[in-house]
Parts: structure tokens; C-alpha cells; sequence
């Protein structure tokens, strides 16, 4: 998938009508209202006029709304809904405990904490924090880099976080 910025892509349609639709419309509201005008009902071209500029005005305030979602690092909820899909589908994980998904320019990256079986060797939890990666760069659009902190699993979070309980909370598990 071809990266586009979001100014670009942002203002192309409004939600309701497809992408390329919005400027047949509007060529054809134009031959419309010229058509009017040329068999008598001059009041067809400024009607006309004024529906293009209404449409217009939610097209711009989609894209306004797009940019300033992307400015404040905001994600569509579907993305982190499916990154999440795709963590619970690990076999060797125990759990996932974080998820956090941002856009950096126009760089999806994501920070995933997960719990695994404290008696695997780091080569093995290595493996599945690797195999999580790939799975998140090939199943979310976009995702330029995948963080995964790997931690033993245990009943009670604080005691695999006891050094840290002052500086951050404790992540939480993310239950399908």
C-alpha cells in the first residue's frame, strides 16, 4: 500500500461518497446549472452555486478533523483493534499487557508489553516477541516500527514490576 500524506488524501471525498466521486458530482451540478441558465431558470446557476460551496464546507471540515486527529497522534480505533486481534493470536504469549499505537509523522509505531512463561530462555521469548513483530508489520497498514517488551508472567504484575511501581502504573492485561 502506497504511503500518502494526510493532507493530500484527507480533503478527496466526504465520507458518505466515494473517493473520485465528489468531482463528478460537482462537473455534473455544473453542467447542470449552465443548463438551467441556457433554457431559462437563471436561479438554477446560483442554487446550484450554493450546494457546491455546502458541499465543499463538510469536505473541508472532514479534512481539518482528519489533520488535526494526525496532529495529535490520534489512530483509528479499527487499527488498534486489529493490532490487538493479532496479538491474542500468539500462541506462546500468556498475555498481553500493553498496547500503545501512535503515528510519528506519517510512521504508524506501536509499543507492545506482553507476558510469556517464565521459564523460557531469552532466545525463546525473543523468538516470539519476533514472531509478534512480523505478524503486526504484515497485518496493520502503515506500521513502520513495533517496540515489544517481553516480561515473565506472574499472578500479581507488581512483583515483575517492583523497581519500577513509582515512576509508571503497572500494565494491565488487555482481555479479548
Amino acid at each position: 500500500m502506497p504511503r500518502r500524506r494526510a493532507w493530500l488524501t484527507a480533503g478527496t471525498s466526504h465520507p458518505s461518497v466515494p473517493v473520485g466521486k465528489a468531482d463528478g458530482f460537482t462537473s455534473l451540478a455544473v453542467l447542470l446549472a449552465v443548463g438551467g441558465s441556457w433554457l431559462g431558470f437563471p436561479i438554477v446557476d446560483p442554487l446550484i452555486g450554493l450546494l457546491i460551496g455546502v458541499v465543499i464546507l463538510f469536505i473541508t471540515r472532514d479534512a481539518v478533523v482528519t489533520i488535526w486527529y494526525r496532529l495529535m497522534d490520534a489512530i483509528d480505533p479499527e487499527i488498534l483493534k486489529r493490532a490487538e486481534m493479532v496479538a491474542h493470536q500468539q500462541a506462546q504469549m500468556k498475555e498481553l499487557r500493553r498496547l500503545r499505537m501512535r503515528w510519528m509523522g506519517h510512521r504508524l509505531t506501536a509499543e507492545v508489553h506482553i507476558a510469556v512463561e517464565p521459564h523460557l530462555t531469552t532466545a525463546q521469548s525473543h523468538h516470539i516477541a519476533e514472531q509478534l513483530r512480523h505478524d503486526l508489520f504484515h497485518q496493520v497498514p502503515n506500521l513502520a516500527e513495533v517496540v515489544v517488551h517481553v516480561e515473565p508472567w506472574a499472578e500479581q504484575l507488581e512483583t515483575v514490576h517492583h523497581l519500577t511501581l513509582h515512576h509508571e502504573p503497572v500494565p494491565q492485561p488487555i482481555h479479548r
